[in-house]
């Protein structure tokens, strides 16, 4: 690979949160010599280690997300594994994770002030890329259902499994977030704005349902590419097919997806019947796109799901997550045909 170029770098803006945003940036990196990379981290998380520091410190959310992207971004194992550690032990500490006590501390010694918190935590990780918060605000991700019920926080909208099968059918964040000045900017200078994986209210439009992102992507030249998910969940999901992954993304977009890219890999049995994935009902997406394009949105279709490469969850990480993750690698390469074409 030709680490050299005389030609402008491209602008690759992604936007998400946790391991789905952390896995895309994770297979970008390889071209780091050819872009100006940002990310864009959501600010709702409630659940876990950050939640319980959430909690008592009455602080905005910065911990589990922003170490799994800053993570992704460095290229010091050695630091990235400290920072991934889980305490099992000790009553205050067991669950947290390293990275999310350093980067409080961090916070806190910058006068809770979350961008210099940040700078000094990709200067220790050797990080050149971009990492913003979508916003600065204290806000909650409150999910309204087709039942009429009103559900307040990212936890308990992603993870509570008690509203299996029904369906959500609006989300915004109360109160009104503002978007952070340096997200916006990152936006509006992107070539292409790239949809993370993930959990599809908690961590992507949780972003995009704040006015001053919606408004910085809809005055932005920058191409939209979107990653679907690889596995439903039961109690968001369930039965979702790609086409209805996609349709959810640009109903809160303020323009259409330019290119989508889907998984048509079958997923081995053997591990779709494991008990994990039977105990909490999770399923393979199914693609039902014939074609190369839905509506204004072109389609690609490969297997970009990472055999071999399994998720292991820690006894401490009380969390329920996907045990498939996306093949960073091939997605990037999809990513730099489409941005290179």
């Amino acid at each position: 690979m030709d680490q050299t170029s005389d030609k402008n770098p491209i602008n690759i803006v992604t936007i998400g949160g946790g391991k789905g945003q952390a896995t895309i940036l994770r297979g970008l990196r390889k071209y780091s010599y050819r872009l100006n990379l940002s990310a864009i981290v959501s600010m709702v998380d409630n659940g876990g280690s950050t939640g319980r520091l959430m909690e008592e410190l009455r602080i905005p959310p910065f911990g589990g997300d922003f170490r799994d992207v800053m993570t992704a971004l460095s290229t010091n194992q050695t630091l990235v594994d400290l920072f991934h550690h889980r305490y099992e032990h000790g009553s205050d500490v067991k669950g947290h994770s390293v990275g999310n006590l350093i980067l409080l501390g961090l916070l806190e010694k910058a006068d809770w002030d979350m961008p210099t918190a940040i700078k000094t935590a990709c200067e220790i990780l050797d990080i050149s890329a971009g990492v913003h918060p979508s916003t600065t605000d204290k806000v909650h991700l409150v999910a309204k259902y087709d039942t009429g019920e009103i559900v307040k926080g990212q936890d308990n909208i992603d993870n509570d499994l008690g509203r299996s099968y029904q369906t959500i059918s609006d989300v915004y964040t109360e109160p009104t977030a503002n978007g952070h000045p340096e997200a916006i900017a990152a936006i509006k200078a992107a070539d292409y704005i790239v949809l993370c994986p993930g959990d599809i209210y908690g961590s992507l439009l949780c972003n995009l349902v704040i006015p001053d992102i919606k408004q910085a992507i809809a005055g932005s030249t920058g191409k939209i590419i979107y990653i679907t998910n690889l596995m439903t969940k039961i109690n968001q999901t369930h039965n979702w097919k790609s086409s209805r992954f996609i349709a959810e993304i640009n109903k809160y977009l303020p323009r259409q997806i330019d290119w989508a890219i889907v998984n048509n890999g079958l997923l081995d049995e053997q591990i779709t019947g494991q008990s994990q994935y039977a105990s909490e009902s999770w399923e393979m997406v199914v693609n039902d796109i014939e074609s190369d394009q839905i509506g204004q949105t072109k389609v690609i279709k490969d297997k970009i799901w990472f055999e071999g490469q399994e998720f292991k969850r820690v006894s401490t990480d009380v969390i329920p997550r996907s045990f498939i993750r996306h093949d960073p690698a091939k997605i990037a390469d999809i990513i730099m045909g489409i941005a290179t074409a």
